[in-house]
């Protein structure tokens, strides 16, 4: 089973997600960008040390804006302390294995993924240390979780397959997708008759 937000289960809730190994998929941009009170209200640290198999989400891209496993990750492991003005809530390696193991776990393909193992599947993400996010580079998982997360991202491989090289996909054309997105959602606003609010200047009633 997985159950997804989660944001106001209760106290008395979380030994029976333990108990019954439920899987809970953690979506803090989702939440955040909707101001429902992710932070505050959340019990996902306490899910953490109960055993709860806690994973990450984004929800839809409308509705969080990016599909960013890596910004989730940052975000689980810091809106909880800020909240609770507690440090950590969520570390920096819970929040790596939120993204990897215990999403893998979620699946029920803990067998298949989710980890570099020997008879796993060949998915790799490499990332790229010749930047600045990486540097001092003297805590890899907080140098990746804190500061680069994706955007140092140059090759992915999905079981063996790469379908990112040198930060550029190999199965689609890029540049035509992204005309196609633009296209669609210009041709949706005329049939609809949107027009965006003037961002400028800001006003109460810009609902962005």
């Amino acid at each position: 089973v997985q159950l997804i937000h989660m944001i106001h289960a209760e106290e008395s809730e979380l030994e029976i997600l333990a108990r019954e190994r439920v899987n809970v998929i953690h979506c803090p941009s989702a939440s955040t960008r909707a101001g429902m009170g992710v932070s505050h209200v959340g019990r996902f640290p306490q899910m953490l040390e109960q055993g709860v198999n806690v994973a990450l989400g984004s929800d839809a891209g409308t509705y969080c804006d990016f599909l960013d496993v890596g910004r989730q990750a940052y975000l689980a492991a810091t809106i909880h302390r800020e909240a609770k003005q507690q440090a950590p809530t969520i570390s920096a390696y819970q929040a790596l294995e939120m993204a990897t193991l215990n999403g893998a776990r979620s699946l029920g393909i803990i067998d298949e993924t989710g980890s570099l193992e020997v008879g796993k599947r060949a998915d790799v993400v490499i990332q790229s240390t010749s930047r600045p996010e990486w540097h001092p580079l003297t805590n890899v998982v907080n140098n990746l979780i804190y500061g680069a997360q994706s955007v140092g991202v140059e090759t992915v491989l999905v079981d063996g397959e790469t379908v990112l090289e040198g930060g550029q996909f190999t199965r689609v054309d890029e540049q035509k997708q992204y005309a196609s997105i633009d296209a669609a959602a210009l041709d949706l606003h005329r049939r609809i008759d949107f027009k965006p609010p003037p961002a400028w200047p800001v006003s109460e009633g810009n609902p962005t």
